[in-house]
């Protein structure tokens, strides 16, 4: 193997969190594609996307990142289904889209995330339990393999390394090309209501009523579990208003986004909710977040952390008291919390996340000592079958990853086989001794 110093230019891979920022050297597409063999990318590489994950899943601190923005080319849809670049974000993807009669499956939180991106972390939405993930949808994927090889792979070919690549982080190959199975559009206006509760029971009834997009905000700073359940249907009758653009206004890096602020806030959406329906656009609803660019400025200069655990329906009450309970005696709640339904569709991806149940997610000020909280909230979730989402990881253990993750082995068998030299590699990958070779 190569050094690989003289590939790539020195830059900084970055995180949502703002404060995780690490010297990498960038390597744009034509380069690496052009290498032939990727191993002589010296101490390591990942393919790196829209850099929307949290954590450290797309960054090697004194590697490379394998830069996927020229995988931009969009094809035609044939038969309800389009072959479509690895980098391609999924708002641009959604945009050429518009005037046809089909639409994404499965939206994400966020348009800036890339195809391949979607893919690497099998990613999922608020119509989780109509749809599943994104590799529900996926009829093959073109990887470029450290070998320099194109592999095409699908459920009936190769179908361990497409298992093992949907959900995978990038560490089997890097994406180049999708084939994705589209859904017919019916209308993009919904009908986005919003309904309080208050407890478990009432929460998981109104879940359980199966809107076709919902999420549940929860008031995290409150010691009951309380809140509102956002949910949209299609409005066949209506028309729908154009989308909303991104705020424009730079998001300073001060640190309005903290707990006085956000309990009056908290207090006042409860106080002034009323049950009733507005016409929106449907990406208003699933990307509501994209408005505010660099959101996570508002936490401050460090940006904030996110925890994020799925667990099966059995086991979510008891697993979501526990975290509650944990941050309330720490004294160190999450400013942001939400609560989403999670379908019953088997998952393609031997390490996809979502499991039959529902998922909790949490943003935190970022702190040294949310490393320790968030160690403690695993430590409490395993035990009700609870797993952690490696998009959003920052700080999980070799030890809990093997606990939440049983197939973790078997995928380790197909990532040996086409990456024998481990060249594949991100922080997050040596810290959770995923190639252990």
């Amino acid at each position: 193997m190569g050094t690989g110093q003289g590939h790539g230019e020195p830059g900084f891979a970055e995180s949502m969190n703002v404060w995780h920022r690490v010297p990498t050297r960038l390597v744009p597409t034509d380069a690496w594609s052009a290498l032939g063999d990727l191993g002589v990318l010296g101490p390591g590489a990942i393919p790196r996307g829209g850099g929307m994950s949290f954590g450290d899943s797309a960054m090697r601190e004194g590697g490379h990142a394998l830069q996927t923005d020229g995988l931009a080319a969009i094809g035609p849809v044939e038969s309800g289904e389009i072959e479509v670049g690895g980098g391609v974000p999924m708002g641009a993807l959604a945009t050429q889209l518009q005037g046809t009669d089909w639409d994404l499956p499965v939206h994400g939180g966020t348009r800036h995330a890339t195809v391949g991106g979607a893919v690497a972390a099998d990613i999922h939405g608020k119509n989780d339990v109509a749809m599943g993930s994104f590799g529900n949808h996926l009829r093959s994927l073109d990887l470029r393999l450290v070998d320099g090889s194109l592999v095409r792979c699908a459920p009936e070919l190769h179908p361990e390394l497409f298992a093992a690549t949907v959900g995978g982080m990038g560490l089997t190959g890097v994406v180049e090309r999708v084939r994705l199975a589209l859904t017919p559009r019916s209308s993009m206006a919904v009908r986005w209501s919003a309904r309080r509760f208050d407890g478990w029971d009432e929460l998981a009834g109104i879940l359980a009523e199966g809107a076709p997009w919902q999420a549940a905000w929860v008031d995290a700073l409150h010691p009951e579990l309380r809140g509102l359940v956002h949910q949209a249907h299609p409005d066949l009758e209506g028309e729908a208003p154009p989308p909303k653009g991104a705020l424009t206004a730079r998001v300073p890096k001060l640190p309005l986004v903290h707990g006085a602020l956000i309990g009056w806030l908290n207090r006042a959406m409860l106080m002034r909710h009323k049950e009733r329906a507005r016409t929106v656009h449907l990406w208003d609803f699933v990307w509501s977040t994209d408005r505010f660019l660099r959101w996570h400025r508002l936490y401050g200069p460090g940006g904030c952390d996110e925890y994020q655990f799925a667990a099966p329906a059995a086991g979510f009450a008891p697993a979501l008291e526990a975290v509650r309970h944990i941050c309330q005696d720490a004294g160190m709640q999450p400013c942001f919390a939400m609560v989403k339904p999670l379908g019953s569709q088997p998952r393609v991806g031997m390490l996809s996340f979502p499991v039959e149940g529902h998922t909790y997610t949490a943003n935190f000020p970022h702190r040294k000592a949310n490393g320790a909280l968030f160690s403690r909230l695993m430590d409490a979730v395993i035990p009700h079958g609870g797993r952690g989402y490696l998009a959003k990881d920052t700080t999980m253990t070799p030890a809990q990853f093997r606990a939440m993750y049983p197939q973790l082995e078997r995928w380790q068998a197909v990532a040996r086989e086409v990456d024998p030299g481990g060249i594949l590699q991100s922080d997050q990958s040596l810290r959770l001794e995923l190639k252990p070779w």
